[in-house]
This record gives structure tokens, C-alpha cells and sequence, in this order.
């Protein structure tokens, strides 16, 4: 085009590639994908492997979102900062207000020794629906007990063994395992959709753990009793 003058630039459609226009009248295309190969992977504070994000012109590395608790009543956060969960209580371990999403702990004394705390159900609360798994390895769907194991276009479903329960939202790769018998539990969310939108004990997934302490109000606090 005539209009065009040394120096301009400009992005193609598929937002990878870009045309520059330079002094002689030529037009260089140039490339702005990205090679992950060449990028180094970050350290994770977790201590899991980096894993590898797609976006449009390439990809880029992530460390991995997973929050864990333990049958010694510990609480692992997605950053690795881990702390004992104290008092039979219920527990907001995740809440995404942007995608309605939040996991709830339930704990109470163990059958076996009324002393100690136990894991009894997680609830998943998506948009309008909550679910329920509870450690006699039953599904609850909106309070109502589900007979067999639910078939639902928004929820995965799974019960290993009987003994583990799992739970999926494939749209947000969103993935909770709950084993009751070994009073564990594990989060997993999907860093490109979550990261640093969420409050809860299960903290921030940011790689920074001074601000895995977050209150509902935003806040931070060191103390975890107070947390």
C-alpha cells in the first residue's frame, strides 16, 4: 500500500506472525512464536516438575497447582507452605469467585478414636450445584444422595476401588481425589484459568508463599491459628 511508511508494523490474523516495512520499500515477516525448549523451567516451590501451558503462538512453562492434606492433619498449600488444621470444623480450602467455584473440608472425630480429627467430606460447589463425597464413599448431588455414580455434563465422576473418590471439571481442568480411608485429599487446578484468583487455606498459586495467608478480605496474615 501506498500509505504505508519505513518502520510500520503491523500483526497477521493469527496473532503469531508480524509484518515490519522497512526503508528500501521491502516487507520483512517476521515470527513470534515461542519455543518452550529454549525457555528454562522455573523451580517450583511445591517441588513438582514445571509443566508446559499452550497458548496461541507457542507455549510457556508453569509450575503446577496442587494442594494436598494429609492424614497428620496437614494442609500443603498450592506453594508448598504447609500448616496442622486444629478443631473439628468446616474449612473454605478453595473459592474462585470468577468461575463459582469453591471446595469445602468438612472434618469431625474419627470413628475409630473420637480424639482425633478426621477428613469426613469434601463439598464442590460449582455455579448452582454442590456435591458432596463423603467418607463412607457415597455421592451427595444438590443434598440428594445419588445411587449410582452421577452422570452430568459439567462433573467427571470416579470412584477407585472404593476407596478414593474423584471429582473433575473437564472446562476448567479442575480435579479434587478424596480418600477418606487415609484421611487425604488433593486439589488440583489449572494455573492458566486460576493462579492468583483465589482465597482460601490452599492459598495463592503464585510461586510466593508470603501471601499464601490470604483472608477473605484480602488481607495477609503470618499466623496460621488466625488463618
Amino acid at each position: 500500500s501506498s500509505d504505508l511508511q519505513p518502520g510500520d508494523k503491523w500483526i497477521l490474523p493469527d496473532q503469531c506472525h508480524s509484518l515490519t516495512c522497512l526503508p528500501d520499500g521491502h516487507i520483512v515477516l517476521e515470527s513470534n512464536k515461542v519455543n518452550c525448549e529454549k525457555i528454562p523451567k522455573p523451580i517450583c516451590h511445591n517441588n513438582l516438575p514445571a509443566i508446559k501451558i499452550k497458548e496461541t503462538c507457542g507455549c510457556r512453562w508453569t509450575c503446577p497447582c496442587m494442594c494436598m492434606g494429609s492424614s497428620t492433619r496437614h494442609i500443603v498449600t498450592f506453594d508448598g507452605l504447609d500448616f496442622k488444621l486444629l478443631g473439628n470444623c468446616s474449612y473454605v480450602l478453595f473459592h474462585d469467585q470468577e468461575h463459582a467455584v469453591k471446595v469445602i473440608l468438612h472434618s469431625g472425630a474419627c470413628e475409630s478414636d473420637p480424639t482425633q480429627n478426621c477428613m469426613k467430606s469434601i463439598e464442590v460447589k460449582y455455579d448452582a450445584d454442590s456435591i458432596l463425597l463423603t467418607d463412607e464413599m457415597k455421592i451427595e448431588v444438590n443434598k440428594e444422595e445419588a445411587i449410582s455414580i452421577p452422570n452430568d455434563s459439567r462433573f467427571e465422576f470416579t470412584i477407585y476401588g472404593a476407596m478414593m473418590h474423584e471429582v473433575r471439571i473437564p472446562n476448567l481442568g479442575f480435579v479434587v481425589n478424596f480418600t477418606p480411608r487415609n484421611n487425604e485429599f488433593t486439589l488440583e487446578i489449572n494455573p492458566k484459568f486460576f493462579s492468583s484468583k483465589t482465597f482460601g487455606l490452599c492459598g495463592l498459586c503464585d510461586q510466593v508463599t508470603s501471601n499464601d495467608f490470604m483472608l477473605s478480605d484480602g488481607s495477609v496474615t503470618k499466623e496460621s491459628n488466625t488463618f
